[in-house]
């Protein structure tokens, strides 16, 4: 029997088809197992629901294609669809009915293949796809999409050409690297443009030819050193002007400076050596002249004559003096020699790269987000840096994300919009096969989390050891493998930047977090989860230099999530958006049947396009090698949060607007 508070179908989901047999007195003709004949059929006739309109079959699909593979089912008509169900629930249809002519082969796995009124063909399959041949040719006449939750291995055993007529956009999230055994070519028919925000190398073991059929410019804001170990050859066909606004040294053990036109000049300083030759053609002087001898002709009047062609007496003597002009420049005082540096095109040239730093703030946003990152940022990647509570106070990062409209003002509200219902910590009774997130415990028992004891004896499929190699490749829980946290749409951590004795440690974590998501679709509530999927979209975090000294960063998600301990769901329906009905029920669920450290609903406001979002967080404790707590516990508490605040800690509640 069941009362107005007692939700039948909730009760059949925990305890199997013998919940509508329980209080019904069996028979000689019954099947003492309450599976046949099934409760839909009851005071009916048996034939299949689907071909009177009154169900209808659908495949098991996951959410993401944005309507793409989502319709509104029109029910079958009597007489028109031919439905054939087996006794373990693989079924076929061909339907006839107007605006629903379709046929659909489904396993009772909820994988199969069904080809739509419109001749759209959907093949669903929740584990693999293989398909093996000699040769295969796919022609799309339309669009194109593919998504991969994992890794992706491709390897071609010939020539691997790709052709594309429109764009071709590539986006890296961690490391590209490229390893070519023969030759590389690039032509580009227009520009390019390259961006570093890091340091960047090129090294080349032989010879290196740069052609320029135009000018160049390389403009350095720091230090330039171009450094040769043999010769250096710098040519020009026309002028070559090199300056020095400070200071300029040139020094060589035999240096030639050769000109049809020479000026070399400076307010102060010294020119020639000991046994420097000096070639002229007149000389000024402001100050004396000291040489051991004089040849030529000397006009004025010596104070000391050592020898002469006349005598001591004589006022002249000798050859005439020769009166030669002396030539006339400009005198190389301070004043000229600084207006020539500082005022002409030959002069000293003021080098400014950047002025301000404007070109470097528009490409780096460190100091735009208070030293957070160097990009711009999108919604998801600003949510899980709030996660850090220094990040909430770092005026800089909050004023840069509400700027860019990537952050709603609103983010620092407290007060959730309206409250529908509330579940508290306490667990009900559930029928489980092979709980999720735990070690087998049979079939048809009922497990509750227990309050008191903090471990559970979680042994996972996959072992994994601290002397094992940890990539994104690695595999955690049947299909999921590390990438799924390291590829998360939301911030992401680099497995590379983690010190390799900690990888293990982190993948270790992660494990009890992909042993849930690989088994939350299990039929105990799989067909609650029909069309819905959960996707990842944060998990491992890189540490941030000032992160630990946070007030708050020890209980903070962000930790959590850099040690492998945490990571953040989204319930996305199957057009990709996330319900937050669906969020609440799975996490009321998971609290019962998945065994956690803490499972929090966390809503927030800080997506400006949506009023109200919601994500699960799930914590597991840390394991060592053996698989025990060495930090944390499987207590499965509940928590809800808004904007970062807690509503409750012991309660589940839903919030709508």
């Amino acid at each position: 029997m069941t009362t107005s508070n007692d939700n039948l179908n909730e009760r059949q989901l925990r305890l199997g088809p013998i919940t509508v047999q329980q209080g019904v007195e069996t028979d000689l003709y019954s099947d003492a197992t309450g599976v046949y004949p099934k409760f839909e059929n009851w005071y009916t006739s048996t034939t299949p629901r689907v071909s009177i309109g009154a169900d209808y079959t659908s495949l098991s699909l996951v959410g993401g294609f944005d309507k793409l593979i989502s319709s509104d089912p029109v029910p079958s008509q009597r007489t028109m669809n031919r439905a054939t169900t087996t006794a373990t629930g693989h079924s076929f249809e061909m339907d006839d009915t107007p605006g629903n002519e379709r046929i659909i082969l489904k396993h009772n796995s909820g994988n199969g293949v069904e080809i739509r009124q419109d001749g759209r063909m959907i093949i669903a399959s929740g584990s693999q796809v293989i398909s093996v041949s000699k040769e295969q040719h796919i022609t799309i006449l339309g669009d194109a999409k593919i998504v991969y939750g994992g890794n992706v291995d491709m390897e071609v055993a010939g020539d691997y050409n790709v052709k594309v007529n429109g764009e071709y956009n590539l986006s890296v999230g961690e490391d590209k690297i490229e390893e070519i055994e023969g030759s590389s070519r690039t032509t580009v028919e227009k520009n390019t443009g390259h961006i570093t925000k890091g340091h960047s190398s090129k090294t080349v073991i032989k010879s290196m030819t740069n052609t320029i059929l135009g000018d160049m410019t390389q403009a350095i804001k720091g230090v330039a050193r171009f450094v040769s170990q043999d010769n250096m050859y710098l040519s020009s066909g026309s002028v070559t002007q090199i300056s020095a606004r400070a200071k300029l040294h040139q020094s060589a053990a035999n240096m030639n400076i050769a000109a049809t036109n020479l000026s070399v000049f400076g307010a102060t300083g010294t020119i020639g050596g000991r046994d420097v030759t000096m070639y002229g053609k007149g000389a000024t002087f402001v100050e004396g002249v000291t040489a051991p001898t004089f040849h030529g002709s000397l006009k004025g009047i010596a104070q000391i004559a050592r020898s002469q062609s006349y005598g001591e007496s004589a006022t002249s003597g000798g050859t005439a003096i020769t009166d030669v002009a002396t030539p006339t420049t400009a005198e190389p005082n301070t004043e000229n020699v600084n207006d020539l540096l500082f005022n002409t095109t030959i002069g000293a040239v003021d080098v400014k790269v950047d002025i301000d730093d404007h070109l470097l703030r528009a490409l780096d946003k460190t100091k735009a987000t208070g030293g957070f990152s160097t990009k711009e940022l999108n919604i998801q990647e600003v949510r899980a840096a709030l996660r850090t509570p220094s990040n909430k106070t770092n005026t800089a990062f909050i004023g840069q994300a509400i700027a860019s409209g990537v952050l709603s003002p609103s983010y620092a509200k407290t007060n959730p919009p309206n409250l529908v219902e509330i579940k508290s910590k306490k667990s009900s009774p559930r029928t489980s096969r092979n709980s999720a997130g735990s070690a087998s415990r049979g079939n048809n028992i009922a497990f509750v989390v227990p309050d008191t004891n903090p471990s559970v004896n979680y042994q996972p499929d996959i072992v994994i050891k601290n002397d094992a190699v940890i990539n994104n490749k690695t595999k955690l829980s049947g299909s999921v493998t590390l990438a799924t946290y390291t590829g998360a749409k939301g911030a992401t951590g680099v497995i590379s930047q983690v010190p390799t004795k900690d990888r293990a440690q982190i993948a270790r974590n992660f494990q009890v977090n992909a042993d849930i998501l690989q088994k939350y679709n299990d039929p105990q509530f799989k067909n609650e989860m029909h069309n819905y999927r959960i996707v990842v979209v944060e998990g491992l975090y890189n540490v941030r230099p000032n992160d630990t000294k946070s007030k708050g960063w020890s209980d903070s998600i962000n930790r959590y999530k850099s040690e492998g301990r945490a990571a953040v769901w989204e319930i996305q329906n199957e057009s990709g958006i996330v319900d937050i009905e669906k969020t609440y029920w799975f996490a009321d669920l998971l609290k019962d049947l998945a065994n956690t450290q803490k499972i929090i609903l966390d809503y927030d406001s800080y997506d400006p396009k949506v009023p109200l979002s919601c994500q699960l967080i799930i914590i597991s404790p840390m394991l060592n090698e053996s698989y025990d707590v060495i930090d944390g516990n499987f207590k499965s508490e509940v928590e809800t949060r808004y904007n970062g605040n807690i509503l409750s800690s012991s309660d589940l509640i839903l919030h709508e607007l």
